[in-house]
């Protein structure tokens, strides 16, 4: 099997690079202001913030992590890329 290309690059190192970049931006905040604004209410918000109980209701593992992500329907954006980013991730 020869290599995988994504968009006509075949080079993994430059596809890791592409994706990084294009991530780096589409995550990135709008304005400094609301980001500030943000991050304070997160700040206010933790000082009070206590933790969840350790419970064995809230336990999972690799295997069910798999099985959400398989299951998940394509073409649904579940996140910025939608579930195919999550599917084919290694």
């Amino acid at each position: 099997m020869g290599p995988r290309c994504v968009n006509g690059i075949a080079d993994g190192n430059e596809i890791a690079k592409q994706f990084a970049q294009h991530f780096a931006t589409v995550c990135t905040n709008n304005s400094n202001c609301r980001a500030a604004q943000l991050k304070s209410y997160y700040v206010q918000m933790r000082a009070g913030y206590c933790g969840r109980p350790d419970d064995a209701r809230y336990c999972f593992d690799v295997e069910l992590v798999e099985n959400v992500i398989f299951n998940l329907k394509r073409g649904k954006a579940a996140d910025l890329d939608g579930a195919e980013h999550l599917r084919f991730s290694h």
